[in-house]
This record gives C-alpha cells, sequence and structure tokens, in this order.
C-alpha cells in the first residue's frame, strides 16, 4: 500500500473537523492561497517562510488585517 500524499492527508484531517468549524478553517486555507499568490509564489509549491511571512503580513503579501477586511466584504456581498 502506498503512503498517502499529503493533500490526501490533509483531506482526511478537514473530513475529522466539526462542522461548526469548517468556515474556520476554510478561511485560513483560502486567505493561505491568496497571500501566496499575492507574493508570487506557486500555489503549487510547498510553502517556505518567505511565503508564509508574506502571508502573516510582512508587507510582502498584505496584512492580516487586510485579508480580513476582505474576507468581510466578501460576507456582506453573499448576504
Amino acid at each position: 500500500m502506498s503512503t498517502p500524499s499529503l493533500h490526501d492527508r490533509l483531506a482526511d484531517e478537514i473530513c475529522k473537523i466539526p462542522e461548526s468549524h469548517l468556515a474556520e478553517v476554510f478561511d485560513f486555507v483560502h486567505y493561505f492561497r491568496l497571500g501566496l499568490e499575492a507574493a508570487g509564489s506557486n500555489v503549487q509549491d510547498s510553502p517556505d517562510n518567505d511565503s508564509i511571512a508574506a502571508f502573516c503580513g510582512s508587507g510582502r503579501g498584505g496584512s492580516v488585517e487586510k485579508l480580513l477586511e476582505d474576507r468581510r466584504a466578501d460576507l456582506e456581498r453573499e448576504s
């Protein structure tokens, strides 16, 4: 039997999260990906310290506050 890929392992973990907390996980994953894109990183690459720093607001990928503001705006538009 082969070793599960990281994508498979991640999907398994997400399936174990209670439905009431999935929105938080989605927000984290979604905005992490957006932070990688804003930093000019290939989304398929493994995150490294630079991409994580960009996501966290080092100035290269925008601030966490800006990402949260964008998410709130998205939610308001969906309402």
